[in-house]
């Protein structure tokens, strides 16, 4: 069965669960009873739209990611940390590997664009705005990321065991219409831009559309990270009772392969650099011969220590040398990070403690380049290196489809959600690639 025609049938039948959720909606106004019992207390929702409130210093009192809706973080039986934008904006965390380290338990690897590792538990374990996604990207636009803590399969199904993470996306709001600028500078020749503006229309709709990029250089040779964004969202409320939510996001990032091999040499080689060595190694065959032998054979012409770790041998292959890290094999090594998205939600607040959610999600994540395989790190006389290279690409295109009622409810002294729903999720994974052992030599 191909994708069309399950995105069709998911989508009708969604248009038929929405249906039957309005027709819910009448009856109710036509005056059945309220589903708490009399003399219960009515728990009042949340609004829809939900920001980081924050209770005091950079802790929010409120979250998302468990319910789909807003709830206060003390009513929920969840260990849920909250990094908010506030936090992220005064520790300049722009990417989200970057906030994620401001949580207790939390570790991200900077070589990886997906790695999370929670209470010990690793794997892709990251939302958007309550959507499956795989990569970890920069923080354009989020509003917060939250952390469950632990098992969590009650909200999300199967997941890691350590927990999920989800960020939050900033929504438009009705107080007013305005326009943010930031502009921001540092070492490095990093430069990032970003305006967004908030635009009330009416009582009913408001957009937010917003536009950023980033350029930086590395310490190294040839290292770089370039980035582009582009964002819109737009909240509708028909009645007083109903929201409409529409979230826009792509994000294009290119950069140097972050796991390219290091020149390792010393200044004070005896190899790397020397006119006489640069000499002896013109004419040999770099594809069968490695930098170690071609320069243990030089030392030995010279009557030094041909076994690696002899005082004489030393710095350029002892492991505990202070190696200095030239240059990255970045030349031609790079990488490409590319993230599109498209969200549609639907409240229906059917009465004060009675609320019905469907979201629907289209996703597209892109991660390719051309990476260095089973390199030397050390270099030949003239500075050149040899290395295998891999093309690799990892593609995921993802549909999702939501729908939910929660009810809240007080039973004498004690505060209950309940939940029941329904998801579909089709997910189409590529990673073809080539791998290229043949050799190659680079300058």
């Amino acid at each position: 069965m191909n994708v069309p025609s399950l995105a069709r049938r998911a989508f009708a039948f969604l248009f038929g669960v929405l249906a039957s959720a309005s027709l819910l909606h009448a009856q109710g106004a036509a005056g059945t009873t309220s589903p708490a019992t009399a003399g219960d207390e009515i728990i009042k929702l949340d609004e829809f739209t939900v920001t980081s409130d924050q209770a005091g210093g950079y802790r929010a009192t409120n979250a998302i990611t468990a319910t789909g809706i807003g709830s206060r973080i003390a009513d929920t039986p969840l260990a849920i940390s909250v990094v908010t934008s506030a936090l992220m904006q005064d520790t300049s965390a722009f990417e989200m590997r970057e906030a994620l380290n401001l949580v207790p338990g939390v570790l991200t690897n900077p070589r990886s664009e997906s790695a999370v590792t929670i209470r010990g538990f690793g794997g892709l374990i990251s939302y958007r705005n309550g959507q499956f996604r795989r990569q970890l990207m920069t923080t354009w636009n989020m509003d917060r990321i939250e952390v469950i803590k632990g098992p969590s399969a009650i909200f999300f199904g199967a997941v890691r065991p350590g927990g999920i993470v989800n960020n939050v996306t900033i929504k438009p709001v009705f107080s007013g219409s305005f326009t943010d600028v930031k502009v921001t500078v540092g070492n490095e020749s990093y430069l990032r831009g970003e305006a967004y503006t908030n635009q009330v229309l009416n009582d009913k709709l408001a957009v937010r559309v917003g536009v950023g990029a980033y350029t930086v250089d590395g310490e190294r040779d040839f290292e770089y990270d370039h980035e582009n964004y582009a964002g819109a969202s737009a909240i509708w409320k028909p009645t007083s009772n109903q929201q409409f939510t529409l979230d826009l996001e792509t994000i294009n990032r290119r950069l140097v392969y972050l796991s390219a091999y290091p020149v390792r040499a010393l200044v004070s080689s005896k190899v790397y650099g020397v006119a006489g060595a640069i000499a002896a190694q013109a004419n040999i065959n770099r594809q069968t011969t490695t930098a170690d032998s071609a320069n243990r054979s030089y030392l030995t012409s010279l009557g030094y220590s041909g076994t690696a770790g002899a005082a004489n041998f030393a710095p350029l292959y002892d492991m505990f040398a202070p190696y200095s890290y030239n240059a990255a094999l970045g030349y031609d090594s790079w990488q490409i990070q590319r993230s599109q998205s498209v969200d549609l939600d639907y409240l229906l607040k059917i009465s004060d403690s009675l609320v019905w959610q469907t979201t629907l999600n289209y996703a597209y994540d892109n991660t390719s380049g051309l990476q260095p395989s089973d390199g030397d790190v050390r270099p030949y006389a003239d500075g050149s290196l040899r290395f295998r290279t891999e093309n690799f690409i990892n593609i995921r295109y993802s549909y999702n489809a939501h729908n939910k009622l929660t009810w809240r409810l007080n039973l004498v002294s004690t505060k209950h959600t309940m939940q029941c729903g329904q998801e579909y999720q089709r997910v189409i994974f590529t990673r073809p690639g080539f791998y290229n052992d043949g050799g190659a030599t680079v300058k």
